[in-house]
């Protein structure tokens, strides 16, 4: 997973992809959308994708942590992000806060973090694997 520790200008790329991700989700989510565009994309496949890109991004930045903890603070960090999110939308004139969104929102952090431990567990049978062929 060297990629992952990519550095531009002394920050690693993941970092970098994760701040960008968020603000433009933050800004996304609290701008005004006229009900014409807003009618055409299923509202709750957004909020899944969002908070799914969300989760595998923080994920990916805390790859320092051990597991346990790293799958705890994004859960933490993401499902308190959505309420906050979904209420402060509805400060937003067009925006409101909806129940199911935020439902949506902890659907797509879930499954990310489920294929994000699934990688992990994979990952660290191969290399243990790896490890004891090494050592014959």
């Amino acid at each position: 997973m060297h990629f992952l520790q990519t550095r531009l200008f002394g920050v690693r790329l993941i970092v970098i992809t994760l701040s960008t991700y968020w603000t433009a989700m933050f800004l996304g989510t609290h701008i005004s959308i006229p009900p014409s565009i807003a009618q055409g994309v299923g509202d709750k496949y957004l909020h899944f994708g969002g908070y799914f890109g969300l989760a595998v991004l923080l994920y990916f930045a805390l790859l320092d942590w051990p597991l346990t903890r790293r799958l705890l603070l994004t859960c933490v960090v993401v499902a308190i992000y959505g309420a906050l999110d979904e209420s402060t939308q509805a400060l937003v004139p067009g925006r409101f806060a909806d129940v199911r969104d935020y439902v949506a929102d902890l659907c797509g952090m879930m499954t990310g973090l489920t294929l994000c431990w699934i990688y992990s567990c994979w990952i660290g049978t191969r290399e243990n694997q790896g490890q004891a062929g090494s050592s014959v």
